[in-house]
């Protein structure tokens, strides 16, 4: 998985964790690069069907289907704000 410090140029659309939205998450997914335990690294070629699991004034979790050319098919996608600062986690399986 990875987890990113929210640069406001790369993820300009998420401003807050409260007018966040998983379509959001979605778009700023594509293009990562996510690593498995052996360090092998795959890109995310796309993202749909995104729904939220949960939220609060702090952290906002979707899943959605995740297309890339390893063997995992779904994406946990977390944005949080820790301290001010807002991060991004995403996760594959």
């Amino acid at each position: 998985y990875i987890d990113r410090y929210l640069d406001a140029d790369a993820y300009h659309s998420i401003s807050s964790v409260q007018d966040a939205t998983c379509e959001d998450l979605q778009k700023s997914a594509i293009g990562q690069e996510l690593k498995n335990e052996t360090g092998a690294t795959w890109e995310v070629k796309g993202v749909r069907n995104s729904i939220e699991i949960s939220r609060n004034d702090n952290e906002l979790v979707c899943v959605g289907e995740l297309l890339t050319a390893g063997n995992y098919s779904m994406l946990t996608m977390t944005v949080s704000d820790w301290e001010g600062e807002l991060w991004v986690q995403y996760q594959a399986y």
